[in-house]
């Protein structure tokens, strides 16, 4: 599959999951984003904010760089973009940072492997996707935050990975 299709493909399924769906630039990037909020007592009664944002990125960009500024700029924009009140022991943020490639380079499958964030209230989630073999890669555990980590997989699931499932399946 191409990027431009796998972007369209992340729209639909955002729409699909009840997320807030928007075009927008975040460092510099174009970025397809999806926001919601969600309570649950599981997470012992907190409010979770999530941010879902989709960036392409092309060969020449990938790097430790472009990829931590990403994460970085992606954490601090669904921290300033999610609804209601402060962030703390009850209401917190995780941003969803995917980056989108035709090929996945070893630096961007070492880097979404690995757990990243140490940000009060704030879990950045690195995923890295290969739109050309439909790999997809996000950290095996959290720094921060593991009482969200089976619902920040099912969110992979249900909206980064289903693009790459044919309709009707």
């Amino acid at each position: 599959m191409d990027t431009d299709a796998y972007l369209d493909g992340v729209r639909v399924s955002l729409r699909a999951r009840g997320l807030e769906v928007a075009d927008t630039e975040i460092a510099g990037r174009p970025v397809v984003t999806g926001r919601r909020s969600d309570f649950s007592w599981r997470w012992f009664a907190t409010r979770l904010h999530t941010a879902v944002l989709v960036t392409r990125l092309f060969p020449d960009e990938i790097g430790p760089e472009p990829l931590e500024a990403f994460l970085k700029a992606a954490t601090d924009w669904a921290v300033e973009h999610r609804s209601g009140g402060s962030l703390g022991i009850q209401s917190g943020v995780a941003a969803i940072a995917a980056v989108a490639m035709s090929e996945l380079s070893p630096e961007a499958r070492d880097f979404a492997s690995r757990p990243h964030g140490r940000k009060f209230a704030a879990i950045a989630y690195p995923v890295a996707v290969g739109t050309a073999s439909g790999e997809i890669v996000q950290p095996g555990r959290m720094i921060i935050g593991g009482v969200f980590s089976s619902f920040l997989h099912s969110v992979v699931k249900d909206v980064l990975e289903s693009p790459f499932v044919p309709a009707g399946h």
